[in-house]
């Protein structure tokens, strides 16, 4: 396949525009360290890393095991309406879980529903959630749709050729599911783990609203409220070493550990008491979906909106659909070499989803400190900074792992076959590429899209530091009447993030179905 030697070029130089934030990274770390640094590292830092340490295990262990659980159940089991109870149970993926925390926080709280209603039976009992225990089931109830759906897809892709030879074989049921099943599925389960981990480590609004003193935390506490970038750098700094470190390991779970058998269609069997299983997942249908739901209604009636309601829908709704296809059409272009031979350097400017955001941003904010104070401010830094423009680029940086992760799955499906055939009727590389590679590349396409999408409508970190001042999104407008306890004024711009997402993901579950169906 020939590739125009300008495409190599311009990919190179996109893979170093997006790694230049980063420059500002590495240069704190070997910068003269002030006082503030030596408070929160010898003071601090253990604190930070004990307690990022423990929310993320307990996070993603209560996140797998849900997940991982619904996963078996809908890949190994047939029942009635399971493509509704599947939509029905991903849907948390559309709630933010910082609204998760918003609503648990009021509702158990002394003037609460459950806290008036304990107090009025005599309960002495407080039941605080704004603990390490608290913000961890938090994130479970928002994150384990990513390893329900990535078990179930594994299992399916696996079908149950093995586990059938097994017992006929005469091994045991329980033998056969940590020999044979878990094995197979453990690559499935970790990725939808390590998407649960990531997303942990990128949240601000959980952590914040619950006074949790983690590392997005600190990074925030260091440039708010102390005022000192080049410490908020340098913690950054240590964060993104123990986003890799995490990062190294889940890849090294994620490897499969056995061969595969392609099956169109995995066997599955009648579900044994129905009525009773059903039960159970409409009651955490209710706990995760219906009762916030509910409440955010409720809290409706107890306040006006916001003011800037609409213009902050409008603003999420169209940073989201420019970010979506500023990420589609970079993906595209970047990966064209790849298909070719490997480049780190592509890869490694990827690796967005890996970094929080909150380090994506103090990487930002000090490359154009330091383009003003090395006399480069023409290079854009002042006009840079606090604006539209450095919000979009930081979502780009963040998000185009999605893509491009998305368009290495379909271009490995794919093949060059087709690319070769039409460029040896004459097509150029474009050409190929516009009639060819996009109309093949359709539901991978779509799919990234959506997926990028929902992320960036409950993105928070980001358009938070970097975003002009008067700029509201949908997600800062829930976290500033969070931050001024009008729980009831965050109601709005809840529903509305909440909305936008559930269509998203709607959307995107019907384009898998037909993606798996063809």
């Amino acid at each position: 396949m020939i590739i125009p030697k300008r495409i190599w070029a311009v990919t190179l130089g996109l893979s170093i525009l997006l790694l230049m934030p980063f420059s500002a990274l590495i240069g704190a770390l070997f910068s003269p360290s002030n006082a503030i640094w030596d408070h929160v590292r010898e003071t601090l830092l253990p604190t930070y890393l004990f307690h990022t340490t423990l929310v993320l295990v307990i996070s993603v262990t209560l996140a797998t095991v849900i997940g991982a659980s619904l996963g078996f159940l809908f890949a190994r089991r047939a029942f009635p309406a399971k493509k509704w109870w599947r939509l029905a149970l991903i849907l948390p993926l559309a709630i933010p879980s910082y609204v998760y925390a918003m609503i648990t926080a009021d509702l158990f709280s002394i003037t609460g529903l459950v806290g008036r209603t304990l107090a009025e039976l005599g309960v002495g009992v407080s039941l605080s959630w704004m603990n390490i225990p608290g913000v961890s089931v938090m994130f479970a109830l928002a994150l384990y749709p990513y390893v329900f759906l990535l078990t179930e897809s594994t299992l399916r892709h696996h079908g149950t050729h093995y586990e059938t030879a097994a017992a006929q074989l005469g091994v045991g049921p329980l033998k056969v599911f940590f020999k044979i099943t878990l094995p197979l599925v453990l690559p499935g389960i970790m990725a939808g783990a390590s998407l649960v981990a990531f997303e942990v480590l990128n949240d601000y609004g959980t952590v914040a609203y619950f006074n949790i003193p983690v590392f997005s935390f600190a990074i925030f506490d260091a440039w708010f409220r102390l005022g000192d970038l080049t410490t908020a750098l340098r913690i950054g700094g240590y964060f993104i070493v123990f986003t890799f470190l995490l990062s190294w390991a889940m890849d090294r779970l994620k490897k499969p550990r056995g061969g595969r058998l392609e099956t169109p269609k995995a066997s599955q069997m009648k579900l044994k008491k129905p009525k009773r299983v059903m039960a159970w997942m409409g009651l955490f249908w209710l706990l995760t979906t219906g009762i916030p739901i509910l409440q955010l209604i409720h809290y409706l009636t107890l306040a006006p909106l916001p003011s800037g309601l609409f213009m902050a829908l409008f603003r999420t709704a169209w940073v989201s659909a420019f970010v979506v296809a500023i990420i589609l059409v970079l993906s595209l272009v970047l990966m064209q070499p790849l298909r070719r031979r490997r480049m780190p350097v592509i890869r490694m400017a990827s690796l967005g989803y890996v970094i929080p955001g909150s380090i994506i941003a103090v990487s930002l904010m000090g490359l154009t400190r330091d383009l003003d104070v090395n006399s480069l401010g023409f290079l854009g830094g002042s006009f840079l900074r606090y604006s539209v423009a450095i919000v979009i680029f930081a979502m780009v940086i963040r998000f185009l792992t999605l893509g491009m992760n998305a368009l290495t799955s379909g271009y490995k499906k794919m093949g060059v076959r087709y690319s070769l055939a039409a460029q040896s009727l004459g097509k150029s590389w474009h050409q190929t590429l516009r009639q060819v590679d996009i109309p093949l590349l359709r539901e991978s396409l779509i799919s990234a899209g959506l997926l990028i999408a929902i992320d960036l409508i409950k993105e928070l970190p980001l358009t938070l530091m970097l975003r002009p001042f008067g700029f509201e999104t949908l997600s800062t407008l829930v976290f500033r009447s969070m931050q001024n306890e009008e729980i009831a004024r965050a109601a709005g711009p809840a529903l509305g993030m909440i909305g936008l997402s559930a269509v998203a993901l709607i959307f995107m579950m019907k384009e898998r179905q037909s993606d798996a169906r063809n």
